[in-house]
């Protein structure tokens, strides 16, 4: 009868053992497949999907525009140079990044 119940006893934990490392094993695989897929990124995360070194995302917005300069008699004034213009937008000067001479037509 002692022998009986220890048999019990030693089934029931081999069982617990079996049971348990089953789910240890799920769990490392599960693990194992959720690292190779890359998350999406999220408002916090934008930036650090690189490793330690940030992304940093920017825009640039390029008006190009006509002008023609004439002098008070209507001829045109071909010699003038980056710096003899100041462009405005809504009172703030804005930055002239190339000007070039186009001559004719």
């Amino acid at each position: 009868m002692v022998a009986m119940l220890q048999m019990s006893w030693v089934r029931r934990r081999v069982v617990r053992f079996a049971v348990l490392a089953v789910g240890v094993l799920c769990s490392a695989v599960l693990v194992a497949q959720n690292r190779d897929v890359p998350q999406e990124p999220g408002p916090t995360t934008v930036g650090r999907l690189g490793g330690s070194q940030p992304t940093f995302r920017t825009g640039v917005t390029l008006v190009s525009t006509d002008v023609v300069v004439r002098d008070d008699d209507g001829l045109f004034i071909p010699d003038l140079g980056r710096d003899d213009f100041r462009v405005f937008e809504d009172g703030i000067e804005q930055e002239i990044a190339s000007l070039v001479l186009v001559h004719g037509g």
